[in-house]
């Protein structure tokens, strides 16, 4: 069946469909699989910036290059190919992930470290980061804008009716005269107050990982509980603690789960004095930070 005004299951897809084109950016399929790939490649990146984990060296300008290009130039093209792996993984992020393999695959410089994709997430760590990054753009670059120009046709018509005299009612029934430009500015004080508490509305994410051990004991030198947080329009943190359990059998079901070729005694079981390393994804960019410092530590919430 051909997908038409009258085909489409919602009508914002049908009959309001160009109206809300520009939307179709962000919150179709296609702007979710952008989104996913970019937290893949974020990861990815963070992951090379770590200098205790020497199986993936610093990312060479070739590869950053690379890296950024996929990031920047993903579209519909690249949105198709993940829907044919998809048909041999009958899942979405696994498709994303295998997407993202194939990709740095073709620079020489990263072919060897493809495996550290997706290096010990499970789905739902990309996918809410990913649809945490939607609402964020889609409010900052459509919803608030949006909502600016309205208040301020709004407060332009209360001033060129500032003088205009109306009748007022109380129940239906006449009532001490008004303006116009008072009952518009009045509006507009509701509209800015609602546009304000929706700018800051907190969008929270999560990166607790697949196995926690499978992020905590990359190496025997980093003896740090991990947390991800996201930072908003707002620059405050919004932190994730996560659980300090692990399995006994880690190294051995991370090499396996993950088919790479680090050696096993690159995983060790970490069993005391876990620090807290509090990691930060900036939303606006594949930039991660890493903060070990004792005064990160003493911000975790236990």
């Amino acid at each position: 069946m051909k997908l038409d005004q009258l085909t489409a299951i919602s009508p914002l897809d049908g009959r309001y469909r160009a109206k809300l084109e520009q939307l179709a950016e962000f919150v179709s399929e296609l702007g979710l699989q952008r989104y996913r790939v970019h937290v893949e490649l974020c990861w990815f990146v963070h992951l090379a910036n770590e200098p205790n984990i020497p199986e993936l060296p610093p990312l060479s300008a070739n590869a950053r290059s690379t890296i950024s290009s996929l990031d920047k130039q993903f579209d519909a093209a690249g949105g198709e190919r993940i829907k044919v792996i998809e048909r041999t993984t009958n899942h979405d992020v696994k498709a994303v992930e295998y997407f993202v393999k194939e990709r740095l695959a073709q620079c020489p410089d990263l072919a060897p470290h493809i495996e550290f994709v997706h290096f010990a997430c499970t789905s739902e760590d990309i996918n809410n980061i990913a649809h945490a990054l939607t609402l964020k753009d889609v409010r900052e670059l459509l919803l608030l804008p949006q909502m600016d120009r309205l208040i301020a046709s709004i407060r332009a018509l209360a001033q060129s009716f500032a003088d205009v005299a109306m009748l007022s009612r109380t129940h239906g029934q006449a009532a001490s005269p008004t303006t116009m430009g008072k009952e518009l500015a009045n509006v507009v004080a509701r509209l800015e107050r609602q546009r304000n508490s929706f700018g800051k509305v907190e969008i929270l994410g999560k990166f607790a990982q697949a196995n926690f051990s499978k992020g905590v004991t990359v190496r025997s030198a980093i003896s740090t509980h991990t947390c991800l947080h996201i930072r908003t329009s707002t620059g405050r943190p919004l932190r994730a603690p996560l659980s300090s359990r692990w399995a006994s059998a880690t190294t051995r079901s991370l090499l396996r789960l993950n088919r790479t070729t680090i050696s096993p005694s690159t995983f060790t079981r970490c069993r005391a004095s876990i620090r807290c390393c509090w990691t930060s994804i900036e939303t606006s960019g594949a930039t991660f930070q890493s903060d070990t410092s004792d005064s990160g530590r003493s911000k975790a919430k236990r």
